[in-house]
């Protein structure tokens, strides 16, 4: 169970931005945190980054950098059950980042 899911084969490296953008420039474990992903170190212990059980608990600042990250690289999305399960709501413009293990959803057309 994760909130995430990443496009296979991708590298944390590039699935996340860089852990300088990010608050306490921690990085975020992607192995605990994404579906079909298993971290072996117990919260406190692990190298790879923080834990998060749920998107609530990520910090303002980084869910706006990770929203943007997410967006701008399609490489990493969110489990729209879980979100759902978790009672939790995206900004709308960032909506096709909710999907399943099959990918995101398709991104809308803006008109101009």
């Amino acid at each position: 169970m994760g909130i995430f899911h990443v496009k296979k084969g991708t590298p944390a490296s590039k699935a996340l931005p860089d852990k300088a953008k990010l608050k306490d420039g921690a990085s975020i474990c992607l192995d605990f945190c994404c579906h079909e992903r298993k971290c072996k170190y117990p919260h406190a212990l692990c190298k790879n980054g923080k834990h998060y059980t749920n998107w609530k608990n990520v910090s303002d600042e980084d869910k706006a950098v990770l929203l943007s990250h997410m967006n701008e690289t399609g490489l990493l999305w969110f489990d729209e059950e879980t979100m759902k399960k978790h009672k939790v709501q995206i900004p709308a413009e960032y909506s096709h980042l909710l999907g399943d293990a099959m990918g995101p959803k398709p991104k809308q057309a803006t008109s101009t």
